[in-house]
């Protein structure tokens, strides 16, 4: 649905040509909207890693989803 903002974007290590990169993502918070009660806010941690298991980028967002009644 939308997107409220990144609360934190870190670039760790440098991301050359030919590298492969996986993502991780991992929910710290949920939290239902109290002025639209069919809408919450996911707060989640997206790392990206690269082949050699470090941790190239980590971003903290929110967003928004629609909830089931």
């Amino acid at each position: 649905m939308a997107s409220p903002g990144v609360e934190q974007l870190r670039w760790l290590h440098p991301v050359r040509p030919g590298d492969r990169l996986r993502l991780r993502v991992s929910i710290l918070a949920v939290q239902r909207s109290r002025s639209k009660p069919d809408r919450g806010v996911v707060t989640a941690r997206q790392e990206v890693i690269n082949q050699h298991g470090q941790t190239v980028m980590s971003l903290d967002g929110k967003s928004m989803h629609r909830v089931q009644p």
